[in-house]
């Protein structure tokens, strides 16, 4: 099974690769051509979908199981259920981008649009390099927090996943303005609006 999140020309440049849209920066969002899905009620489905486009790799149904249903449910078919779910969501005519084999699943994702993605192709390979318009682009996308109201405490080792990249999406905003407060010396108040993003996304920061 291949499975893949590569970053395109589009992405380098912040803008969409194919007509499908996942948005993992802020509240959890698919759209295709322009128009936002609805997606499951089931938080634990939206956390399965999530969890898959953002690793970009197949998982082990064992682990995704662990990862989200401990219990004493029928974690296999609480996972099928959700899978079933998300099959519309992600797949288009010819294009099965949910990738669900005996053993293993994960999301084909070099041709999706993924925000976080993004991100990190605009400020690569660091933010010291990255040009003025692609850290105030990728600062912008950076305003969400990751998958927004979808914590599931209950579920520990998907709460500490979401945590830890929480953790380094702020790193990378951080960063981001840092870097570029530095290039605005000579445009105060461009700057104190960066600052001020800046102060709100680290307070404790001299």
């Amino acid at each position: 099974m291949r499975v893949g999140a590569g970053v395109g020309a589009g992405a380098r440049q912040g803008r969409a690769m194919s007509g499908v849209e996942v948005r993992l920066l802020g509240e959890l969002t698919v759209v295709r051509d322009g128009v936002a899905l609805r997606l499951p009620a089931s938080k634990k489905t939206r956390a399965l979908l999530a969890y898959l486009v953002a690793t970009g790799r197949a998982h082990l149904r064992e682990r995704l199981c662990d990862l989200l249903w401990e219990g004493p449910e029928d974690p296999r078919a609480e996972l099928r259920w959700s899978l079933t779910k998300l099959r519309p969501l992600l797949n288009e005519d010819g294009r099965p981008r949910l990738l669900a084999g005996r053993e293993r699943v994960g999301v084909e994702a070099r041709d999706l649009d993924i925000d976080l993605v993004r991100v990190r192709a605009l400020l690569a390979p660091e933010p010291s390099k990255a040009p003025a318009a692609a850290l105030r682009a990728a600062i912008q996308l950076l305003e969400g927090e990751f998958l927004d109201g979808l914590d599931l405490a209950a579920c520990p080792r998907f709460y500490e996943w979401c945590v830890g990249e929480r953790e380094a999406v702020s790193v990378l905003r951080v960063s981001a303005l840092r870097e570029l407060l530095g290039r605005l010396a000579g445009a105060p108040e461009e700057a104190l609006a960066y600052a001020r993003k800046w102060t709100a996304a680290d307070p404790l920061s001299e």
